[in-house]
């Protein structure tokens, strides 16, 4: 009898333990500051550019080079793609730039996430195609 107590207590203290799912992220305090990953790339042309999440290859983001946001520069990823980078997580991102449909350069950049953003935390900062 001692021994099944025993056993039940173990068995209760085991699923207790192993049932945490809750999300670490649930309960953090975020700012209301939307954060991107950029580069500058300096070029005279018309640019499309694509950031690929790697090993995987999903689209995170295509910008066609008409709505740039500032000083040439182009979204690698941003606070909208938490969720698909994964909290609390590195990920290597693949951006490709295009000029009129042809890749003309290929970088790799490593966006660190926490719970609330993204930061970049190796890359270019400038690409130069002049």
């Amino acid at each position: 009898m001692f021994k099944n107590l025993i056993l039940i207590f173990l068995l209760f203290i085991f699923f207790v333990s192993c049932n945490d799912t809750k999300n670490k992220c649930e309960d953090a305090i975020c700012t209301q500051i939307f954060a991107m990953a950029t580069v500058e790339i300096n070029s005279n042309d018309t640019l499309q550019t694509q950031s690929f999440l790697l090993p995987e290859k999903t689209l995170l983001h295509f910008q066609d080079g008409t709505n740039l946001s500032f000083n040439n520069s182009y979204i690698i990823a941003d606070d909208s793609h938490l969720k698909i980078l994964g909290y609390n997580n590195t990920r290597s991102i693949e951006f490709i730039v295009l000029k009129k449909g042809t890749v003309v350069h290929v970088d790799t950049f490593i966006i660190a996430t926490d719970c609330c953003h993204i930061s970049k935390t190796k890359g270019s900062e400038v690409i130069d195609l002049n």
